[in-house]
C-alpha cells in the first residue's frame, strides 16, 4: 500500500478470513472507495488489506451479488450486466408506425386487478354531500347570481350553419337524444337567428355522442384576457 501510495484507515473493528493458502487470517485495515477498473468499467470499492503473494484483487460474493455479475464455469466467462441505458416510451401512434417495417418486437402489457367493486353510493364523500351527487340529472341548474354571456367580435352578424347530412339510422339517434334531452329539459325549441350543426360520434363501447360543432361561431367570439 505504501508503494503505490494508497490511503490506509483501520476498521472499527477486525474482520477473520478464511484463505486456502494462509488459514484464518484476522483483517484490521482496509482502503475505502478505492477506484477499481474491470473490463473498462470503473467501480468504486472498499478493499481489505490481506497479504497475499501473486494475487492483486479478490471479488467476494457480496460484491458480485450487488453488482449482479453472473459467471458461467461451463463457458469459463464472466459477463457485467450492460450499464442502465434511457428509455424511451412510445406512443401508441409511433408503435403502429414502428410495425408497418419488418421488424422484431418484444412487448409486455402491465395491467391492474382490483380485487372488488368500488359502488358510487359507497363512497363517504358521496354519502357526505347526497345533494351533489344525486341519481340522475333531470333538471338544469337554478338561475345564478351572475348570468354567463358571449362576447362577440362588434360588428358580427348571425351565424346559421346547415345540418350535417346523416343516415337513416343516425337520424333515429338524433331524434332519440333530443327527445332525451327536451324531457330533462336539458334544451329546448330555439327561434335563435343563430345555429350550429350537430353530429354523432362513436364512443369506444359503441354508443352514440351528440356533438355541437361551434367552429364558425369560435372564430367571432371575443375573447377577454386577465
Amino acid at each position: 500500500m505504501k508503494r503505490l501510495s494508497i490511503p490506509v484507515s483501520k476498521m472499527s473493528g477486525c474482520m477473520e478470513i478464511k484463505t486456502p493458502a494462509n488459514g484464518s487470517v484476522t483483517i484490521r485495515l482496509v482502503c475505502r472507495d478505492r477506484p477499481v477498473t474491470v473490463f473498462g468499467r470503473h467501480i468504486g470499492m472498499d478493499l481489505v488489506c490481506i497479504q497475499l503473494s501473486g494475487i492483486d484483487v479478490i471479488f467476494g460474493m457480496n460484491w458480485l451479488i450487488f453488482n449482479r455479475v453472473h459467471i458461467n464455469c461451463c463457458e469459463k466467462t464472466v459477463v457485467f450486466p450492460k450499464p442502465e441505458e434511457n428509455l424511451h416510451l412510445m406512443s401508441k401512434k409511433e408503435v403502429v408506425e414502428s410495425l408497418k417495417e419488418p421488424v422484431e418486437v418484444y412487448a409486455f402489457f402491465a395491467s391492474l386487478k382490483l380485487k372488488g367493486e368500488v359502488k358510487m353510493e359507497e363512497l363517504p364523500v358521496v354519502c357526505e354531500f347526497p345533494d351533489v351527487f344525486p341519481e340522475d340529472v333531470s333538471d338544469v341548474p337554478p338561475k345564478r347570481e351572475v348570468e354567463f354571456t358571449i362576447d362577440l367580435v362588434p360588428g358580427t352578424s348571425p351565424i346559421s350553419m346547415a345540418p350535417y347530412r346523416m343516415s337513416a339510422s343516425e337520424l333515429n339517434e338524433l331524434k332519440k337524444q333530443l327527445e332525451e334531452l327536451l324531457e330533462k329539459k336539458f334544451i329546448r325549441p330555439s327561434v335563435s337567428p343563430w345555429g350550429a350543426p350537430v353530429l354523432l360520434v362513436m364512443k369506444k363501447e359503441g354508443s352514440m355522442r351528440l356533438c355541437i360543432d361551434y367552429r364558425q361561431l369560435n372564430k367571432v367570439v371575443g375573447f377577454l384576457y386577465d
